[in-house]
């Protein structure tokens, strides 16, 4: 007969398995946050990365707008002043000076180019959540809104230019264009100096006293009107390009403060 020996081993208390389960939630949940503490640190630093280069963007945008508002500006004032003596109600001595002098910047035009890349690269590419800022988010939305207007008014002005090169060639002798210099605001502040201003104004004092002649003068009524038109859209696109340019300011402010940059 034979006789089996069976080992018995010690059952573990409950409170083992506990501590087993324990040990193991803590370190699957301190791997879970170490990794989501990388992950949020990573996507910080290219947060602040695109805030960077969207903050040489915006720097860019600003003074291309601020130009433009001086350059349209300039184009109104002198298309007012055209209207003005133009108007059959206006007794003051007219000449075609006048009209070659103030009318040429009718045919003339500053087309807004958006430079706001890195908002674009972010708006197709998602990584606009980087930023984790509702606020900031909105503030990006509200200025892309803001460009579209832009976009809308420019397209509406587009519609002008073949017009204008058609006044530009029937109206207009090239010859006598040619020999009126730029107007000291359409240039950009390094090529202005107070000699090229002085001997503008005195060109201009006695250009706007000449009467040279057009290639077609029947076409001045037409031209008044396609001038009359173009002072409306313009003064509706100045009124976009500053809300766009108050909008850029805030936005570089909140980036600037967000993440430190200057």
């Amino acid at each position: 007969m034979e006789v089996h020996h069976h080992s018995h081993t010690q059952r573990k208390k409950w409170t083992h398995y506990f501590w087993e389960f324990l040990m193991l939630f803590l370190a699957v949940t301190a791997g879970f946050l170490v990794e989501n503490k990388r992950e949020h640190f990573i996507e910080h630093k290219r947060a602040r990365q695109y805030a960077s280069t969207m903050l040489e963007d915006l720097k860019a945008d600003n003074e291309a707008l601020l130009s433009g508002i001086n350059s349209n500006q300039l184009i109104i004032n002198k298309i007012d002043t055209l209207l003005f003596l133009c108007n059959p109600e206006n007794k003051q001595t007219k000449t075609t000076g006048q009209l070659y002098y103030y009318g040429r910047h009718g045919i003339q035009f500053w087309h807004y180019v958006n430079k706001q890349v890195t908002l674009e690269q972010m708006k197709h590419s998602g990584t606009i959540r980087y930023f984790q800022n509702s606020f900031l988010e909105n503030k990006f939305v509200a200025l892309d809104k803001k460009i579209s207007f832009i976009q809308y008014w420019e397209n509406r002005e587009a519609t002008f230019r073949e017009q204008s090169l058609q006044y530009a060639t029937s109206l207009f002798n090239y010859a006598v264009l040619k020999k009126i210099p730029p107007d000291p605001g359409m240039l950009e502040a390094a090529e202005r100096s107070v000699t090229i201003s002085e001997q503008f104004r005195q060109f201009s004092n006695n250009f706007l006293q000449t009467s040279p002649p057009l290639s077609n003068d029947k076409l001045i009524n037409e031209y008044l009107n396609f001038c009359n038109l173009r002072f409306g859209l313009l003064k509706a696109k100045i009124n976009t390009y500053k809300d766009a340019l108050a909008q850029m300011e805030a936005l570089m402010t909140i980036l600037r403060k967000e993440y430190n940059l200057k």
